[in-house]
């Protein structure tokens, strides 16, 4: 997830995280806490409908891709 971030920064598909998709709650939200560690790496957490969401901002990217 990490590295496709940092490989197409500007890809909005890869800052977007789908905490409902079945594979990715399998996968990533299994585990304690990733929610939590999402946000505290600059996530935004949002809810659209039925939908849950993990998004990070243009302004949190600057922040993140340099440890990428």
């Amino acid at each position: 997830m990490f590295n496709n971030i940092g490989t197409n920064p500007m890809d909005q598909k890869f800052r977007k995280i789908k905490a409902t998709n079945p594979t990715i709650k399998e996968k990533l939200f299994s585990l304690p806490g990733m929610g939590d560690l999402l946000q505290r790496l600059g996530f935004t957490h949002s809810v659209e409908g039925s939908d849950e969401f993990y998004v990070l901002d243009d302004s949190k990217l600057g922040v993140l891709l340099p440890f990428i």
